[in-house]
């Protein structure tokens, strides 16, 4: 049995990975803020026929990350897959109109969350020597765009810690 984890998996991107993967043969852990989201997508993986669990957490917060990961062990297996996706765009303004809140929840969600991911998922994926993660970016983490500092910043971010991650785990089978 393979088990998959999939963070911001309520909606969108983290919904339609969360139900590939159930169709590629996976149990699923489903990582969201919104449990109505979370649990629609729970329920669209059953009614794939494999099983499912909704995990209601903040990915900025190391604790619950922390707790995640470890329930989505407990309860379902080893993690073999981990889509680190959740993620937030924010707001659409010029660099010198941004606000300042919006810029730091930005980087709380989009870049310390893919931080803390990588670093309680990896760490228990390098214990078993193996596992497969993705971390969701965007074209955005190699181009600008016109008042999206924020979205922009964030990206670019994950794209050094896709890399960095990469390197740290580099002559294993991650």
């Amino acid at each position: 049995m393979s088990v998959a984890l999939v963070t911001g998996g309520g909606g969108g991107i983290g919904r339609a990975i969360a139900v590939r993967l159930a169709a590629d043969g996976f149990d699923v852990a489903v990582v969201d803020r919104d449990a109505a989201l979370g649990t629609e997508t729970t329920r669209l993986v059953e009614q794939g026929g494999r099983k499912a669990l909704f995990l209601q957490a903040d990915v900025s917060r190391s604790e619950e990350v922390a707790t995640f990961v470890a329930r989505t062990e407990d309860m379902l297996g080893p993690i073999a897959a981990f889509a680190n996706n959740a993620g937030i765009e924010g707001a659409v303004k010029p660099i010198f109109d941004y606000p300042d809140d919006v810029f730091d929840q930005l980087m709380a969600v989009n870049a310390k969350g893919v931080f803390l991911g990588l670093k309680h998922v990896l760490a228990r994926m390098r214990e078993r020597g193996a596992g497969a993660v993705v971390n969701t970016a965007s074209t955005s983490a190699i181009r600008g765009r016109p008042g999206l500092s924020g979205y922009v910043a964030s990206k670019h971010a994950v794209l050094g810690l896709t890399r960095v991650a990469a390197l740290d785990v580099a002559g294993t089978a991650i």
